[in-house]
């Protein structure tokens, strides 16, 4: 694998890192939407499933926001892309 391999750079390297990424796939459906745009995760819901899951609040609490920008982001782009068809 080439060092600027896309997998190698998003490749997760903590337990905590797999932990909160796994949370974030089954926290997919808590999200804040407003007139049909994603806003965001629901955060209290998803902190609520992190610990029923044993997920690091801490890490959560580093790493959920630039998640959560970028999954709105691209849940939006997707929508207007459907509705544009």
């Amino acid at each position: 694998m080439c060092k600027e391999c896309p997998r190698r750079q998003t490749r997760l390297e903590t337990l905590e890192g797999r932990q909160v990424w796994e949370l974030v796939l089954r926290a997919r459906n808590q999200l804040r939407v407003i007139q049909g745009a994603v806003v965001g995760f629901d955060f209290g819901a998803v902190f609520a499933l992190a610990a029923a899951m044993g997920v690091n609040r801490v890490a959560l609490a580093e790493w959920l926001p630039g998640i959560e920008a970028v999954a709105a982001r691209e849940m939006n782009r997707m929508m207007k892309e459907q509705s544009d068809v």
